[in-house]
């Protein structure tokens, strides 16, 4: 005598053989797909990966059954097989912060990757190399096509082994040291110095720089734009008109209240991200 059982998902076990029992609510597949519009897979995978001529008759057929069938491209599997997302991660430290600049980089960015067929995934960092880290971990399991980056200060194994492995990944706004890489940033020492040389002709010649703090390569150039810019017109430097101060615009009115405050103060003051 062979017992039979019957599982709440429709599995049938007899015999110690088991089976599944067609269910209506199954996703469609391409196979489905072909077969509705009755044309080839591959007829089906050129209209809809556009990668091949198709007659418009047969593109009519085969997207009238895509929606008849309510089909969507199954791009988990689509992935695995070419080793390639169409998608590209991008860290920043706060899209929030007050300085419009980086809600500004980003969307230049998905502008640029939506025209190429590709999606953004945005992550942020708050300047915490170990935000960073988990992002970038997370952005290789997924197999992102590459990585858009505003480095955070510390060591980072996550990046070190992207760079060691060659993977497609550009710096943005801060320039990494000693790293050989890609980078797309503004020439910082040569804006802060335009700015600070701009106060000068106006007659001022006291003048704060409050630069912010964990932004690596951008406060050091930012510093040494006031400085030289000072220093060329035989004005005396002095460090403590530099300020650090947190990424937030509280932070930053703050610091530049006690900068006026100070007995010696500045005549104007420069904030920088």
């Amino acid at each position: 005598m062979v017992s039979t059982a019957e599982s709440p998902c429709g599995v049938r076990l007899s015999g110690g053989r088991s089976y599944k029992e067609p269910l209506e609510d199954l996703m469609p597949t391409i196979y489905d797909v072909a077969k509705r519009a009755g044309v080839s897979i591959a007829t089906v995978s050129a209209v809809l990966n556009r990668t091949a001529y198709v007659s418009p008759e047969l593109t009519t057929r085969v997207k009238q059954a895509v929606q008849e069938l309510d089909y969507t491209i199954n791009h988990l599997a689509h992935s695995l097989q070419k080793r390639s997302t169409r998608s590209v991660g991008m860290l920043i430290p706060d899209v929030a912060n007050p300085d419009p600049f980086f809600s500004q980089v980003v969307r230049g960015a998905e502008d640029a990757l939506r025209k190429k067929g590709y999606v953004l995934i945005l992550g942020h960092t708050y300047n915490q190399v170990r935000e960073q880290s988990r992002y970038l971990a997370a952005f290789r399991s997924r197999l992102v096509d590459g990585v858009l980056l505003f480095q955070s200060p510390g060591e980072d194994d996550e990046l070190r082994r992207m760079l060691e492995k060659n993977r497609p990944l550009v710096f943005v706004g801060r320039v990494p040291k000693g790293i050989d890489a890609d980078v797309v940033a503004t020439d910082i020492l040569a804006g802060t110095k335009a700015g600070v040389a701009h106060l000068i002709r106006r007659g001022h010649k006291r003048i704060g720089l409050i630069t912010t703090e964990n932004t690596m390569s951008v406060a050091e150039y930012r510093v040494a734009g006031w400085t030289r810019a000072l220093k060329e017109r035989g004005i005396p430097v002095d460090q403590r008109l530099v300020v650090p101060a947190k990424l937030s615009a509280e932070a930053a009115c703050c610091t530049a209240t006690r900068l006026l405050d100070w007995k010696n103060h500045p005549r104007r003051c420069s904030w920088t991200t």
